[in-house]
């Protein structure tokens, strides 16, 4: 690769380091036994944790980790379901172990089979990023993003995250069978009963949120380009009836810069996330909760009665009815997340 292609990787590198070091800013104490109390009333999430990997606990910032990646690698996302121990990590680490730093998918076995995080989906040359892991609800097979780096980012007006042009792909359980699925969208989520993939696709006219039909492989619109500036981390409800999704809107500066719960630390990466519905079929597109998050993501819980919005300022869980909403300032990360039973 050229000086171009190193120069664009670097500068991705210092983006997602940056929001490492603001997520671990706080502090990270292992906990001797996995979380209690409420934690355990209603699953456990398991999350990017400063720069590893962990279940967290609702009542105090003493989370349960599972990893200890060593510098410079750190963990993105995370993603796993109840059908499968296997939890898929996107990390970003030295290619082949040397090199420009970028996102490989990472193996982890929840049971406590195995000495720790292996190789599932490896790059396969330093010019790509792989990133936003989603499985299958039966564990049968996995999704992700591959961004392409060397071909400059996909900057819009009203994006507030930096991406690079992505296509989605399929891979077995085993990070073998790798092929395209979707030639291009960010952050695949299948729905529960395995029939479509919700992603996100970029244009200059805003994010549009769409549905892939994985029998026909047609596509529907859900959310159209220009309703909303910036759309990320898609998830259908345990039923599958809707999608909860962040989004930005034209409003949001000056809705947080007057909400003061918010932290001002918020804008350090740009406009910040409120918490989104619409139904499945396109329909009743509504905005949940106004959480004003930073690098935020979004899980429901098992049984879909609350959402967990994940961000680098706090958490926040989110009645999915009314929208009522608890602040958890000592929860604090980035990057896509799974609320486990």
């Amino acid at each position: 690769m050229g000086g171009r292609v190193d120069g664009v990787a670097r500068a991705r590198a210092c983006v997602l380091l940056a929001a490492a070091w603001l997520a671990g800013f706080g502090v990270v104490v292992p906990a001797a036994m996995p979380a209690t109390g409420a934690q355990a009333q209603n699953g456990r999430v398991l999350a990017v944790i400063g720069r590893q990997v962990g279940f967290l606990n609702f009542e105090a910032p003493r989370p349960f980790v599972l990893t200890a990646l060593a510098s410079p690698s750190f963990a993105i996302d995370v993603a796993a379901v109840a059908a499968s121990p296997l939890a898929a990590l996107a990390v970003a680490e030295p290619f082949d172990g040397q090199g420009d730093i970028g996102g490989d998918i990472l193996g982890l076995n929840l049971d406590g089979s195995g000495d720790g995080p292996f190789p599932l989906v490896p790059r396969a040359n330093p010019g790509e990023w792989l990133g936003g892991p989603a499985w299958l609800p039966d564990g049968s097979a996995l999704l992700f993003q591959r961004e392409d780096v060397s071909a400059g980012s996909d900057l819009y007006a009203g994006q507030a995250a930096v991406r690079y042009p992505a296509r989605i792909e399929i891979a077995a359980p085993s990070g073998t069978e790798r092929a395209v699925l979707i030639t291009y969208g960010h952050n695949p989520s299948p729905s529960p009963d395995a029939t479509e993939v919700a992603f996100v696709r970029l244009s200059p006219s805003g994010s549009m949120l769409l549905a892939h039909d994985l029998t026909t492989g047609e596509e529907r619109v859900l959310v159209p380009s220009g309703a909303l500036p910036d759309i990320a981390f898609p998830r259908y409800s345990p039923s599958g009836g809707r999608i909860a999704f962040v989004a930005t809107s034209a409003s949001s500066r000056t809705e947080t810069w007057l909400g003061w719960l918010t932290p001002r630390v918020a804008f350090a990466h740009g406009l910040p996330w409120n918490l989104w519905l619409v139904q499945r079929d396109g329909s009743g597109l509504r905005q949940l909760a106004a959480v004003g998050a930073d690098d935020a993501s979004v899980a429901w819980s098992p049984d879909g009665a609350q959402l967990f919005v994940y961000g680098s300022t706090g958490a926040r869980l989110v009645d999915a009815t009314t929208g009522q909403t608890e602040l958890l300032p000592y929860l604090a990360g980035f990057g896509a997340i799974a609320w486990l039973p």
